[in-house]
């Protein structure tokens, strides 16, 4: 093999090995941006209007899931595996609500919910064929 070969070989070796460790710093870097953070659901499973939004809370230091269900309050139990997402044990409180449609269907995309992507203000739950089933846009602390 020609020196011209082998440096070009040598070349793509090294551009490959940056992408491939640029894209695990992605993903360490995707579970810090979502730690003590707390969603405003803008979008469930195509429904975008809400006579009250739903919202997740989520602790990863305490592998915990809460928020609002749009009309009852919610917790339970999440683990996040580099772009994997399981929800379980999920329970809320039983009050009396006029529309619980919304509050049906969240529950139903958090049990389907497989991957998650976060990025900048957004976080995505998709389901086991990458379908987004809820997205999220921050919310600010006091809000």
């Amino acid at each position: 093999m020609s020196l011209k070969y082998k440096f070009i070989l040598l070349c793509f070796c090294v551009v490959l090995s940056c992408a491939q460790d640029k894209k695990e710093s992605q993903d360490s870097n995707t579970t810090e941006s979502i730690e003590n953070t707390s969603w405003l659901v803008v979008n469930l499973k195509g429904e975008t209007e809400f006579s009250r939004q739903p919202t997740i809370r989520i602790d990863l230091s305490g592998k915990g899931i809460s928020g609002s269900s749009g009309c009852n309050r919610y917790f339970g139990d999440v683990t996040i595996n580099k772009n994997q997402v399981k929800i379980s044990n999920v329970g809320s409180t039983k009050m009396m609500c006029n529309n619980i449609n919304t509050e049906q269907l969240f529950f139903e995309a958090l049990n389907e919910a497989t991957f998650f992507k976060a990025e900048g203000n957004t976080l995505k739950l998709m389901s086991k064929d990458k379908k987004v089933i809820i997205e999220c846009s921050h919310l600010k602390e006091g809000n």
